[in-house]
């Protein structure tokens, strides 16, 4: 079960590369961490206001994932 404020999920991509991401909404900001094959990026965003869901995080790191 998740943690409130925290989820965690893996998605495949056409291509077959798999991303994990995990999210955190940490009241006043939140951070997101994608792990694209070993490289891990993480956005810490003061402006979006929680609850994200899952659509809108991955949205945060469409650029890295084209």
């Amino acid at each position: 079960m998740p943690q409130p404020g925290r989820d965690e999920w893996a998605v495949s991509l056409a291509d077959g590369r798999k991303i994990k991401y995990v999210y955190e909404d940490l009241g006043n900001m939140c951070s997101a961490t994608a792990d694209l094959d070993r490289k891990i990026i993480t956005k810490i965003v003061f402006s979006l206001k929680g609850p994200q869901v899952r659509e809108q995080v991955q949205e945060l790191f469409a650029a890295e994932t084209r």
